[in-house]
């Protein structure tokens, strides 16, 4: 197992580009032009000899302000802080079974049946300011 924090700094540092060979997609760019990213157990560390490596412990993502997709399912994450992920539209948190809503940061609200944190409708933020203490 690897601390999250660790593989993401290392892999996606704040003040370089990604270095992480097996996302062709992101290769190169920076955090801020990244707008999707996979960090799922199977795609994390995938080799010849290894089905992929598992993160564990806490995540923050900063930087990432385009980020509009993140995926880490079936990982051991245990917190996540979103709150600098300003674009963020989705969340695929579907079997990490040790993150729990309240070691969520982020704008987004959680969608248990689908396993997602997704983005708040316009009907839902007006009904939070209409009716502040019904929640």
């Amino acid at each position: 197992m690897v601390k999250a924090q660790e593989y993401l700094n290392k892999k996606y540092p704040i003040d370089g580009v990604c270095k992480r060979e097996s996302d062709k997609e992101n290769k190169d760019k920076r955090r801020e032009e990244i707008t999707e990213l996979n960090l799922s157990k199977g795609k994390v560390g995938k080799g010849i000899f290894s089905d992929g490596k598992t993160l564990e412990s806490s995540l923050k993502l900063e930087g990432f302000t385009n980020l509009r997709k993140l995926i880490i399912s079936s990982q051991l994450i245990n917190s996540l802080d979103l709150s600098d992920c300003y674009n963020l539209e989705e969340v695929d948190i579907k079997d990490c079974y040790n993150l729990t809503e309240d070691k969520i940061i982020s704008n987004l609200i959680l969608n248990s049946e689908k396993s997602k944190l997704i983005k708040k409708t316009n009907a839902q933020t007006w009904l939070e300011k209409k009716y502040p203490d019904k929640g």
